[in-house]
């Protein structure tokens, strides 16, 4: 991906600063990654693996954000709920307000 590939910056919302939906990458891992300076997925599709991060596990985050960045550019909303467990489908939803509706029906 090249820079003009990346999502942009208007974009920012708790979705692009989550790194937790990558298989392998829990809180510990998203901690480390922001003491180490990657703090969205901007940062993951520009930067190189740090030194004191898994080459490996870095792999797997590289591509499960440009997958997820992808999908977001085309609204492809069926590929990222599969990409992000349900647990997290809410960071969703300021990427999707324009495109979404929500009714609260009252019953007696």
């Amino acid at each position: 991906m090249t820079r003009e590939d990346v999502v942009p910056s208007e974009l920012n919302t708790p979705l692009f600063n989550s790194f937790t939906f990558v298989k392998g990458i829990g809180v510990k891992a998203e901690t480390k990654l922001r003491e180490l300076g990657i703090r969205c997925w901007n940062d993951v599709v520009l930067k190189k693996c740090p030194d004191l991060f898994p080459k490996q596990m870095w792999y797997a985050l590289w591509n499960g954000v440009n997958s997820a960045v992808e999908a977001l550019k085309s609204l492809d909303i069926s590929k990222l709920t599969t990409l992000i467990p349900k647990t997290q489908h809410w960071k969703l939803i300021p990427n999707f307000l324009d495109h979404i509706a929500y009714l609260d029906i009252e019953t007696t």
